[in-house]
């Protein structure tokens, strides 16, 4: 059955900087090196079948950018014709180069990056757009037999302050029975990546050797939702579950989570900062929280109670 192939390409402008120079301890690989790589990859899911669909967005920071769609109409190219070369395949490769050297060509509001609190050698998937590429996707990976999934390829430490979004995904690729795949070519281990594939029951990889990424690509992520059952992958020996809490974004081991909303906190607290639920003394008391004496009527309301993770 025909495909639907997402992929999200991590276009962090300082973590291509250290990739680029093997700064960051594994060998040298640019980002016009990975760029061309991804192509090929690209193009060979094109290959498989003439009904497989394809988009490609592209993340910086906490904005993202649609390079290419397969079921979007393109203008009219001017273009002498490459009589060398399929002609979809020049109009996606050309689609995409463009508009990631315009991605890479716009300097980051650093401003608007400070206020969302993440930093410029980071990129997190933004909720919205993610959310709603997941939404078509499911649409039509109804007509596609569910053959859908999704390809981030990372580079970039992780950012806590996107684990509620990302969470989001997750469970909404799950519904939607869409597989994400992880191919992790910087940075150290990204915990919410894995769960994620682990989750959707995808392949998570960190690339040992970068300058090799195109026949990672061809055999770990190129083999359709079928095709997976008959041929061994590679999987994860272990997943880190941990999470991240709500109130200071930091990944924590022991949480406290709220009963009715189930948000996670690092340290007990009277009231939830997402539901707005006052919690019980009797049960602050017992976690090993004090309070002042003025916040005592703020519980006066009908306990509820609150469960440790």
């Amino acid at each position: 059955s025909c495909s639907l192939l997402t992929v999200i390409l991590d276009l962090s402008p300082l973590s291509w900087a250290d990739a680029a120079t093997g700064a960051d301890g594994g060998d040298p690989l640019s980002l016009q090196a990975m760029i061309a790589q991804i192509l090929i990859f690209l193009n060979a899911n094109l290959a498989g079948k003439a009904g497989n669909g394809l988009a490609v967005w592209g993340v910086r920071g906490s904005k993202s950018t649609l390079l290419y769609a397969s079921t979007e109409e393109t203008a009219e190219d001017h273009q002498r014709p490459d009589p060398n070369m399929y002609e979809p395949f020049r109009v996606m490769n050309d689609s995409i180069t463009r508009k990631v050297e315009e991605v890479m060509a716009v300097e980051e509001e650093e401003e608007s990056t400070s206020a969302m609190g993440v930093s410029s050698n980071g990129s997190q998937l933004p909720p919205s757009r993610t959310g709603a590429n997941s939404s078509s996707a499911a649409r039509t990976a109804e007509e596609a037999s569910h053959n859908a999934r999704i390809l981030i390829v990372s580079a970039s430490e992780e950012e806590s302050s996107g684990y509620v979004s990302l969470m989001n995904c997750i469970f909404s690729a799950q519904k939607a029975r869409i597989i994400i795949d992880v191919c992790k070519l910087a940075g150290s281990e990204a915990i919410f990546l894995q769960q994620a594939s682990h989750l959707t029951g995808g392949t998570y990889l960190r690339i040992p050797k970068r300058s090799a990424l195109l026949q990672y690509l061809m055999m770990s992520f190129l083999p359709s939702r079928p095709l997976r059952r008959l041929i061994l992958l590679p999987s994860q020996d272990r997943v880190d579950f941990r999470a991240a809490c709500f109130c200071h974004k930091n990944i924590v081991d022991v949480g406290y989570v709220c009963s009715v909303c189930l948000s996670i906190f690092c340290k007990p607290v009277p009231i939830c900062s997402t539901c707005k639920t006052r919690f019980p003394m009797s049960t602050l008391q017992a976690l090993g929280f004090s309070m002042v004496r003025s916040l005592l009527p703020f519980f006066s309301c009908s306990p509820l109670s609150s469960a440790r993770d």
